[in-house]
């Protein structure tokens, strides 16, 4: 077999990527009726920001409590950024 080594692809995922990325998965938690939809989203939030703070990523880290806030701020916020 051919292996090499290579870069870690998670130093490829950029801020603006993140955040976006967690705005996509939020908005389906956010509007389900499931039952523990919202707790389960908290609990992934906050795994997913302990993790990149641990492995010192903190603009990654910042990039998902901005999209966390904006996700929660409101119906203004939608409208306003609808793009």
């Amino acid at each position: 077999g051919v292996a090499s080594w290579q870069m870690d692809f998670e130093r490829k995922i950029s801020v603006l990527n993140s955040y976006l990325n967690f705005r996509t998965v939020a908005v389906p938690a956010l509007i389900s009726k499931r039952k523990f939809a919202a707790l389960l989203l908290s609990v992934f939030f906050v795994r997913e920001v302990f993790l990149a703070s641990f492995s010192c990523r903190y603009e990654l880290a910042r990039a998902m409590i901005m999209s966390y806030n904006d996700c929660l701020s409101g119906r203004e916020f939608w409208e306003d950024n609808v793009d």
